[in-house]
């Protein structure tokens, strides 16, 4: 029998530390399991979770995630009785003196949600009184009007009653005015429909004040037309600026030719490149000058061009084109139709 014991008591000691490890090993998986769910904001199956790890091995860290837990879920009053067990349990020390300052801050905390529940019913109670004196007022307030109502009906019956001879002899006058009620009406309509101005649909009041008319077209043609000859002098400005360094080019390598490399340079040749670069400079400012002008024209008709309405009543204007070797001229005078 001994022997049995002493068996029995070895197999437990082994069996005792297996049994420990594999709770340690759950209690970790299930402190795993909770975080995630905190962290998908599945409260109430993270305390849960937390609350089964507790059970099996009461670790500090386990505890301190199943407060955050209750915070997070707002549930102060959970978490305060927790730090509570925990302080009762007096270990481990370290986590006892965590749970007491815990507890501390959650007196606090209840503290507050005390006086603000106890402010709340205050208010609801002040609400219900203020909403039975309204409703108190109103019965009060229906009762008198009612009152007076009665009160109009039984005024009113008394002078029906009085005035019921008078009723009778003004009966014949009434009839006469009856048959003249069509005929009167019928007056009115037709006067009606005679001031009835007749409306436009398709009318639209903020569409008409807004309308702007279109500028006269004679002024936009001489200003897309002076436009055009600014485009064209800026091109042909640009021709002779390159024809002019082109040959600028061409006379400075024909008179280096001859300072470096001895070769000959006729002056004859070197001449008539100058003239040639002279009269494409020349050109060049009168296009530039041209394309300015004609830039300004069309700027000036366009912003000048009154509504086509307007110019179609006053004046027209007269123009022409004058065009020499060196650009062109655009001058005009107005006329009266």
């Amino acid at each position: 029998m001994a022997a049995l014991l002493v068996a029995g008591a070895f197999l437990a000691g082994l069996l005792a530390p297996s049994a420990a490890l594999a709770d340690k090993k759950l209690a970790k998986r299930m402190l795993k399991e909770a975080t995630a769910l905190l962290k998908k904001g599945e409260t109430d199956s993270a305390i849960a979770r937390l609350s089964s790890a507790w059970e099996l091995v009461p670790s500090a860290k386990i505890a301190k995630t199943l407060v955050s837990a209750y915070d997070k879920k707002g549930d102060a009053g959970s978490a305060a009785k927790f730090v509570e067990t925990i302080v009762a349990a007096k270990k481990p020390k370290k986590l006892v003196r965590w749970a007491k300052k815990k507890r501390k801050a959650y007196a606090k905390t209840l503290k507050k949600l005390g006086a603000a529940k106890a402010a709340q019913a205050a208010a609801a109670d002040k609400a219900a009184a203020d909403q039975a004196a309204k409703q108190a007022k109103a019965g009060a307030e229906a009762k008198r009007l009612a009152q007076e109502e009665a009160k109009a009906k039984a005024d009113a019956r008394s002078k029906q009653k009085v005035k019921a001879p008078a009723k009778k002899a003004k009966a014949p006058a009434k009839k006469a005015e009856a048959k003249k009620a069509p005929a009167k009406k019928k007056k009115e309509e037709e006067a009606k429909k005679a001031d009835a101005a007749p409306v436009d649909p398709d009318f639209d009041e903020d569409m008409e004040s807004s309308y702007v008319p279109p500028p006269d077209p004679t002024w936009t043609f001489f200003g897309y037309t002076a436009a055009g000859i600014a485009i064209a002098s800026l091109g042909t400005g640009t021709f002779f600026l390159l024809r002019k360094n082109g040959k600028q080019q061409e006379a400075n390598d024909c008179a280096a030719d001859a300072d470096i490399t001895g070769g000959k340079c006729a002056q004859a040749t070197y001449n008539n490149l100058t003239d040639e670069m002279d009269s494409a400079f020349t050109l060049e400012l009168a296009s530039w000058a041209t394309a300015v002008f004609a830039a300004g024209a069309s700027i000036t008709l366009f912003a000048l061009a009154p509504p086509a309405e307007l110019s179609a009543t006053s004046a027209t204007p007269t123009w022409r084109l004058l065009v020499g070797p060196t650009g062109g001229l655009l001058s005009g005078s107005f006329s009266p139709i």
